[in-house]
């Protein structure tokens, strides 16, 4: 099978299915996982998915499988998001260094 029929076929597989794992992608096509990867690459620079850990997402009109915008998450949950800052400020002793990330919930 030449490359671009590969890549033709993760194209149509991608939006039939919306989501695709290298792993399926590999099994579907007899090929290895590695070569499945390097083949994600040129339909992603052609615009025709999103590369992503482990597999590819279509970028399909109507397709909704991309993250929000932190806009709009930090908008979304305000009163759980506060209790669980406050449970997790009591879990804070004094003196002690914590970390946090950009995650929405942390705000």
């Amino acid at each position: 099978m030449l490359v671009e029929e590969r890549w033709q076929m993760i194209v149509n597989m991608v939006n039939s299915q919306n989501v695709v794992s290298v792993l399926e992608l590999s099994r579907r096509l007899s090929t290895s996982k590695v070569t499945v990867r390097g083949d994600l690459r040129e339909p992603e620079l052609a615009g025709k998915l999103k590369r992503t850990h482990g597999g590819a997402l279509s970028i399909q009109q109507g397709h909704t499988s991309f993250e929000p915008h932190f806009s709009q998450l930090s908008s979304e949950n305000i009163e759980l998001k506060q209790s669980i800052g406050f449970k997790a400020g009591e879990l804070i002793e004094d003196h002690s260094a914590i970390m946090i990330d950009s995650a929405s919930i942390c705000l």
